[in-house]
């Protein structure tokens, strides 16, 4: 898969070893207009993937708590607030709880900021 991707590619210096020698010139590849360690392109994200069903399970709280309360869940990861505390219980009772609170923080980074969104900031908006 990654071959048929590939958009072409550098050879890059190795980089220099605490010995040293350098390690050995490499290939490579740039993969949707992408490559490491190229500074003339933007980078690849890398780290840990997320827990997407654990995101998604957060979301569709999300979506349950809005529907049923009317009114929209605090952003929060600790299980202080109503919302955050109904996550981490669901989290439990999956047998997930270590990953409520990494989880939460995934969620809120993902949901687009809110000020001024709601109605009466636009109001005081065009004044």
């Amino acid at each position: 898969m990654r071959l048929c991707v590939v958009e072409g590619g550098a050879v890059l210096h190795g980089r220099d070893r605490p010995t040293g020698r350098a390690s050995a010139p490499h290939f490579e590849p740039i993969v949707f207009g992408r490559g490491r360690r190229m500074n003339w392109l933007p980078k690849l994200v890398g780290g840990r993937p997320a827990d997407d069903a654990e995101v998604r399970l957060i979301a569709h709280l999300a979506v349950d708590w809005l529907e049923s309360t009317g009114v929209e869940p605090e952003a929060g990861r600790d299980g202080h607030s109503a919302f955050s505390g109904l996550v981490h219980d669901v989290f439990g009772w999956i047998g997930r709880s270590k990953k409520a609170t990494f989880s939460l923080r995934t969620y809120w980074a993902m949901v687009p900021d809110r000020a001024g969104t709601h109605p009466a900031a636009d109001q005081t908006a065009g004044n």
